[in-house]
């Protein structure tokens, strides 16, 4: 779900989504018993892309969500949804986190 309240968060909202995507990716690969250079290769690609991937260091465009998707043998949507579904999950338990007072030292 995109919530637009400026130009500036979207943008750190979908940089943040690109590396839970690639976290997505990561797992799926290694419960599919594949290796980045096998992942690649069932998209056509190259190994370190693959790599930049799952580390979260490419921007995820449609077109890169639905290949890699696609490699992995499910729809675009759904790699995206998991994606923003992990996401989610880990900043609410961010938030729920109580916060650690200072003893003023």
């Amino acid at each position: 779900m995109i919530r637009f309240i400026s130009h500036k968060k979207l943008v750190v909202w979908q940089e943040g989504l690109s590396w839970y995507i690639g976290k997505r990716v990561q797992e799926l690969r290694c419960k599919m018993n594949l290796t980045q250079e096998e992942l690649a290769g069932k998209a056509d690609k190259e190994r370190g892309w693959v790599s930049r991937i799952e580390r979260g260091v490419t921007h995820l465009g449609d077109e890169t969500i639905l290949c890699v998707a696609h490699a992995l043998g499910m729809p675009g949507w759904q790699l995206y949804k998991e994606g923003e579904e992990l996401m989610e999950k880990e900043l609410t338990s961010i938030k729920e986190k109580p916060k650690i007072k200072s003893n003023g030292r």
